[in-house]
C-alpha cells in the first residue's frame, strides 16, 4: 500500500497527534515572544546598541517569510515526519548558536538558522494536521496547532524571560533548546511517521506558485497581512504606550500579556469551530470588528489596569481567532494546493508582523506613541475593505469535493 493510501488515524488518536504538533509551536512561540525582552541584556553583553540587536531579531521575520515560501513548495513532495523532525532539529541548533553568540553578526546568523527551522516546521505542522483530521475538523485541527503559539505567550515566554532575567540571557535560549528537543521526542513518540505524504504533488511547482497570484488568494492573504500588521504594530509598542499610566509596572504588564494569550487560546478554538461550521466569513468579520474596537477604545480605557485587561481580552480573542479561520479559507480556495497555501499564509503572517513593527517604529519616532492605535485602526479598516472582495470571490468547497 502506497503512502497516499495509508489509513487515516482514528479521530481520538488524530487529535492527540495534532496536539503534539501544537507542542512544537509552543517551543517556537516561547522563543519568538521572549526574545524582545532579552534585548537590553544582550546589548550590554555584546556591547552593542539596542537597535542593532533589535535588527538581529527583525531578521528572523524576513528569513521566516522567505523560508516558508521555499519549504512550502518543497514540502509537497516530502514526508511529514522528515520535515517536522529535521526542521525542529534546525530550530534547536539555531537556539544553541544564539546561546553562544559573541557578536551581533553571530546572533544574526543564529536567528536566521532558527527562522529557517521554524519556517519549515510551522507550515508543515498545519499541513500534517490537515492530513491527519477529516475535512469536517480542519478548522479545529488548525486551531489546536495554533494554540501552541498562544499558550507560549501565557506560559513558555514568561518562564523563559524569568530564567533569562534572573540568571543570564543565554539560559533563556538554552531553555528554548530544551523545549525544542522535547518537541522532537514528542513527535517521534506520537508516531507522526504514520502521516501520509501529500497527494497533491502531481501539479508542477510553477502552476502551484501561479495560483498564489489568483484574485481569491491575493485578497484573502492581503486581509491577513493587514490584520497582522495592525495587531503586531500596536502590541510591540504596548509597554511604551502604557508606561505613562499610574498603574503601570512590569508585574501588571505581565498580567496584561497573560490575559491577551489566555483569551487568544479561547479565540483560536472558537474561530476553528466556526470555520468547521461553515461560518468562516462571519468569524473573519467579527474578528476584524473586535480588533478595530479594541484599538479605538484602548486610549480611553488604558487609564486603569482592569480597563486595559478588558481591551487585551477582546484584542487577544479577536486577533488569535482570525489565524485558524484565515488558514482554513486559504487552504479551501478552489484549485489550491494546500501544502503551499499553508506555507504562503505563514509567510504572510510573519511579513505582516514585520511590516506592522516597522510602521509602528516610524509612527512612534515621527508622531509619538499615542498615534500607534490610530495606525492599527487604519490598517484594520483596510483589512475590512479587503474582506468584502475576498468574501465574494472565495467560495468554500463542498464536502464531497475534498478529501
Amino acid at each position: 500500500m502506497g503512502n497516499s493510501e495509508m489509513a487515516t488515524p482514528s479521530r481520538r488518536a488524530g487529535i492527540g497527534m495534532v496536539a503534539c504538533l501544537g507542542f512544537g509551536n509552543f517551543a517556537i512561540g516561547t522563543d519568538m515572544f521572549a526574545t524582545s525582552a532579552l534585548i537590553p541584556g544582550i546589548s550590554r553583553s555584546l556591547n552593542a546598541s539596542h537597535g542593532s540587536v533589535g535588527l538581529a531579531f527583525s531578521a528572523y521575520s524576513i528569513c521566516f517569510a522567505i523560508g516558508a515560501l521555499v519549504f512550502g513548495v518543497a514540502s509537497r513532495r516530502l514526508p511529514s515526519h522528515l520535515t517536522l523532525t529535521a526542521s525542529m532539529a534546525l530550530f534547536v541548533f539555531g537556539s544553541l548558536v544564539s546561546m553562544f553568540a559573541t557578536s551581533v553578526t553571530i546572533l544574526v546568523l543564529a536567528r536566521a538558522i532558527t527562522a529557517f527551522g521554524t519556517s519549515a516546521y510551522v507550515p508543515m505542522a498545519g499541513i500534517a494536521a490537515l492530513r491527519i483530521m477529516p475535512r469536517s475538523h480542519h478548522g479545529r485541527a488548525l486551531g489546536i496547532v495554533t494554540a501552541g503559539s498562544s499558550l507560549a505567550m501565557v506560559l513558555g515566554a514568561p518562564l523563559s524571560i524569568y530564567i533569562g532575567s534572573t540568571r543570564a540571557w543565554q539560559t533563556s535560549f538554552f531553555f528554548v533548546a530544551i523545549l525544542g528537543t522535547a518537541a522532537i521526542a514528542v513527535l517521534l513518540r506520537a508516531r507522526i511517521t504514520a502521516v501520509p505524504a501529500s497527494v497533491e504533488s502531481s501539479r508542477s511547482e510553477v502552476s502551484v506558485v501561479r495560483m498564489a497570484f489568483s484574485l481569491p488568494s491575493v485578497t484573502t492573504l492581503g486581509l491577513s497581512l493587514l490584520a497582522m500588521a495592525a495587531s503586531f504594530g500596536s502590541f510591540t509598542y504596548l509597554p511604551i504606550l502604557l508606561s505613562d499610566q499610574n498603574w503601570f509596572d512590569a508585574g501588571l504588564m505581565s498580567g496584561i500579556v497573560a490575559g491577551f494569550g489566555l483569551f487568544g487560546v479561547a479565540g483560536i478554538f472558537v474561530g476553528g469551530a466556526m470555520a468547521d461550521g461553515r461560518k468562516a466569513q462571519l468569524a473573519v468579520l467579527a474578528s476584524l470588528l473586535g480588533m478595530t474596537s479594541s484599538f479605538l477604545m484602548l486610549p480611553f480605557l488604558s487609564k486603569t489596569f482592569m480597563g486595559t485587561l478588558a481591551i487585551a481580552a477582546i484584542w487577544g480573542f479577536s486577533g488569535w481567532a482570525l489565524i485558524p479561520v484565515q488558514q482554513y479559507r486559504v487552504v479551501h480556495l478552489p484549485r489550491t494546493d494546500r501544502s503551499f497555501a499553508i506555507a504562503l499564509h505563514s509567510a504572510t503572517v510573519n511579513a505582516g508582523a514585520f511590516i506592522g513593527t516597522a510602521l509602528g517604529a516610524t509612527v512612534v519616532d515621527g508622531f509619538g506613541v499615542a498615534w500607534i492605535c490610530l495606525m492599527s485602526v487604519l490598517l484594520c479598516a483596510l483589512a475590512l475593505v479587503t474582506f468584502f472582495p475576498s468574501a465574494a470571490v472565495s467560495k468554500p468547497l463542498s464536502l464531497s469535493s475534498t478529501g
